[in-house]
């Protein structure tokens, strides 16, 4: 069992990464299932063991992404600080640097934007109640974990939308800071006082 969880893993991540890395050469709705297989040097039968669609290969390539993004948000403290969290900074630049995009994300992403956008908030949101639960273990809560973390998604995944689209008209650093702000604000109002 071990051996084929390996290699599922293995196969995995294969997609995952020639997914990521036609990413840097195409636009979403140019990469075909087939370019993904190709890259990957998997069959079509392992591909679709695993995803059955490319939507799934964007979804899971951001649990790697989503993981970097919190991983400084791990104590009470992390989450009431009030100094950008150098995790979130680290991202948002990633995101800026490499929002050159030739097309609006919502075409690039064609009919999967509306699926892909409430999926990666729900994702995202879903990473955070784990962090927030176990930083927050022990406080009593005037607003449930998961109302908090489907807040908190939500302003995060609109921050980095609007930093992609160029509508930000402030540094990243700037941005994160205000992004730190507005998860302390809202994780200071869910804590019973």
């Amino acid at each position: 069992m071990q051996k084929e969880q390996l290699t599922s893993n293995r196969s995995q991540k294969r997609i995952v990464k020639a997914f990521t890395e036609l990413l840097r050469e195409k636009d979403y709705c140019d990469i075909s299932v087939a370019m993904i297989i190709e890259r990957a040097d998997v069959g079509k039968t392992t591909f679709y063991r695993y995803y059955q669609r490319k939507l799934e290969v964007l979804l899971a390539m951001h649990d790697g992404i989503f993981d970097q993004l919190l991983q400084d948000l791990t104590s009470k403290d992390d989450w009431l600080s009030s100094e950008a969290r150098p995790s979130v900074s680290h991202m948002l630049n990633i995101f800026s640097n490499n929002s050159n995009f030739r097309r609006p994300m919502n075409f690039k992403l064609d009919k999967d934007w509306p699926q892909a956008l409430l999926q990666l908030k729900t994702k995202l949101a879903n990473c955070m109640a784990v962090k927030l639960a176990s930083a927050l273990d022990g406080c009593s809560m005037k607003i449930p974990i998961s109302v908090l973390s489907t807040s908190l998604a939500a302003i995060y995944v609109e921050s980095i939308i609007q930093l992609v689209k160029g509508l930000v008209t402030f540094s990243v650093n700037k941005q994160a800071l205000y992004l730190q702000y507005l998860t302390r604000s809202l994780v200071i109002g869910a804590i019973e006082s």
